[in-house]
């Protein structure tokens, strides 16, 4: 993957910093989708061990920027390179852990790539401009819509059209989905639980663009990414739901069909959406818990 000219934010070093980061998950990548990876387990050490270091120096570097710009959302901005610096720092023990298996690698490129790449694009490419004001909305299902159509755009530059409001989701056909459930809690102490069911076709063309390889959805570079999709969905939600504020989420969790409907509470949703885009569908609901 080469940086688009949107990932940048006009400042060279960090600039430059950002080249090398998706330079070395690019390789990451063409590395794991050879067939000889033992032979190159050694350079997928020296990467991911170059990416730990280089996400904690740019992060660092960033944050000095930001300082001495006067940033005023650094606080925010912080808190949001607290969470990757952590994530990367558990999948390298996950990797460690597991004699850096091809798996464990999958992982890490699988979630850390959407996780730059949304960070670069709805927040780094602001630092030094004037901040844009969060797309807030009161209704859930508008603040639902609109973030499923940034984000999808952000991430795979597909557009998706909103095609049913309450959607029955037991009347669905079954076909092969990927169900993924999120929980998140707002600074304040609200909770929220959302449900994904996506289309397999729909999941793997968008994560075949992402990767720009042939993937099928059980592969864990698709597998990681449709989670870690699905925790930015929750985090853009809160956002614009909750008045731009940023929410703590849980792991997010893939579900069969049967624990996908056993796990939906008992009252009824915020919102139930159903989206569609030429390759398939995108069915989500929200529930405060």
């Amino acid at each position: 993957m080469s940086t688009k000219e949107k990932y940048l934010i006009g400042v060279d070093r960090l600039d430059g910093q950002h080249r090398a980061l998706f330079s070395a998950i690019s390789r990451l990548k063409t590395i794991l989708l050879e067939e000889d990876f033992e032979r190159n387990k050694r350079i997928c050490k020296e990467l991911v061990r170059f990416l730990e270091d280089h996400v904690t120096r740019h992060f660092s570097d960033e944050e000095a920027y930001m300082r001495e710009i006067h940033y005023a959302h650094y606080e925010r901005h912080k808190e949001q390179h607290e969470a990757i610096v952590q994530m990367v720092a558990s999948m390298k023990e996950e990797m460690e852990a597991s004699d850096y298996s091809p798996q464990s690698i999958k992982h890490l490129v699988g979630t850390l790539l959407p996780t730059l790449i949304y960070h670069t694009e709805s927040v780094d490419r602001f630092i030094g401009k004037e901040d844009p004001q969060c797309d807030t909305a009161n209704d859930a299902a508008q603040a639902m819509s609109k973030t499923m159509i940034s984000v999808v755009n952000e991430l795979f530059g597909q557009s998706v059209d909103l095609s049913l409001e309450t959607p029955d989701f037991g009347a669905l056909p079954e076909g092969d989905k990927s169900y993924t459930l999120v929980d998140c809690k707002t600074p304040q102490g609200r909770k929220f639980r959302i449900m994904t069911a996506v289309d397999a076709a729909a999941a793997v063309w968008a994560m075949n663009n992402l990767f720009s390889a042939q993937l099928d959805v059980e592969d864990e570079l698709v597998r990681s990414a449709l989670k870690e999709l699905n925790r930015l969905i929750a985090i853009h939600f809160v956002r614009n739901y909750q008045n731009g504020v940023f929410a703590q989420v849980e792991k997010p969790v893939e579900l069969t069909r049967e624990t996908f409907f056993q796990l939906q509470p008992t009252h009824d949703p915020l919102c139930s959406l159903l989206f569609e885009d030429v390759y398939g569908t995108y069915a989500v609901s929200v529930w405060e818990l």
